[in-house]
């Protein structure tokens, strides 16, 4: 799973994340965090540590105090975004 964040602000910044994946059959990656250094006004990418399950998941991106959830499906180690 990758997601990109963005510093919007005017100085640089570490930035604390985390990438969760809530289904109800999880073997593996249900939950990946770090710290991520970011300049001003640039995006950076992040990547969860490898996922494996199965079934219709909420997945999270947490950065700082900013939250993003989307919705999809998990297929072994494919996940699909609505």
């Amino acid at each position: 799973m990758t997601a990109y964040i963005k510093n919007m602000g005017i100085k640089d910044a570490k930035i604390s994340w985390e990438i969760t994946i809530d289904a109800p059959i999880m073997f593996s990656g249900k939950s990946s965090r770090g710290t991520i250094d970011i300049k001003a006004g640039e995006t950076a990418e992040i990547k969860s540590d490898f996922a494996m399950g199965f079934g219709p998941a909420n997945i999270s991106v947490i950065a700082e105090n900013a939250k993003k959830t989307v919705h999809g499906f998990i297929l072994g180690p494919l996940i699909i975004i609505d």
